[in-house]
């Protein structure tokens, strides 16, 4: 979870309840408070924060150490039930007004991902955390984002990503050249 202060929770907090007071005016379209809301959380938490893996499930390691990075992806909700980006928000924006700590801590428990497969990503799955392997949060930033996607590099993800294969005894392929 991302450490606010005193002044930056007093501030995003009148930000919501601001985002709530348009909302339930009717004079802005949903959709662009939901965005407008979401900008601002994402710019205040920045890259590290935002979409952040938490878990990989036991083929996107695989796929990553075998093969690279290309058939991976970061997944909403396959821990959790995938709540979608406009009804998390609108949940936020329009239901009971929420103390800070409420409200942030059901966006950041929906804000995580999940890297898993194509394949897995595309069935539709909602894995029980005893399927996939939490993603250390020492050191920070691991699989930061990067556009749409995450990065992985040699001297921190695939490190740990070697280890974790070596530890569950996953090596039978050749090893992918990390960029």
């Amino acid at each position: 979870m991302v450490e606010v202060s005193a002044e930056q929770k007093e501030n995003i907090h009148k930000f919501y309840l601001a985002s709530r007071a348009l909302f339930s005016s009717g004079v802005v379209p949903p959709i662009n408070i939901q965005r407008s809301f979401e900008e601002m959380i994402n710019g205040f938490r920045g890259a590290v924060n935002t979409w952040r893996p938490t878990h990989i499930s036991r083929s996107a390691i695989k796929e990553l150490f075998f093969h690279g990075p290309k058939n991976v992806q970061r997944a909403h909700g396959v821990l959790t039930g995938r709540k979608d980006r406009f009804v998390r928000t609108t949940e936020i924006l329009s239901g009971p007004e929420l103390p800070f700590e409420e409200w942030w801590k059901s966006w950041d428990t929906h804000d995580a991902t999940v890297l898993i497969t194509r394949d897995e990503h595309g069935s539709g799955k909602i894995f029980d955390p005893s399927e996939v392997i939490l993603i250390p949060s020492d050191p920070p930033g691991m699989f930061v984002t990067a556009g749409f996607s995450f990065k992985i590099r040699k001297s921190v993800e695939m490190v740990w990503v070697e280890q974790v294969v070596s530890d569950l005894c996953l090596t039978s392929e050749q090893p992918a050249a990390a960029g």
